[in-house]
């Protein structure tokens, strides 16, 4: 699938994917430092490589991502 085909219900889905992997990941992070762990509900955007740097803030903006390839129908 290509990604200039995916739609609402597609995003919506990922979106969700990525909520609940987050979720996960920061209930064992609050774990492992035995502090409550805020977290803001995931985003997702489809942009090109080129964009990624300005849309996270610039260059000496401290973040952390995940680049997650996808495959099949």
């Amino acid at each position: 699938m290509d990604v200039t085909t995916l739609n609402a219900f597609h995003l919506d889905v990922l979106k969700e994917i990525g909520n609940i992997g987050s979720g996960n990941a920061a209930t064992a992070l609050a774990k492992l430092l035995g502090k409550k762990v805020d977290m803001k509900v995931p985003q997702i955007r489809i942009m090109g490589f080129s964009e990624i740097n300005e849309t996270l803030g610039g260059a000496e903006t401290p973040v952390a991502g995940i680049l997650l390839g996808v495959l099949g129908d």
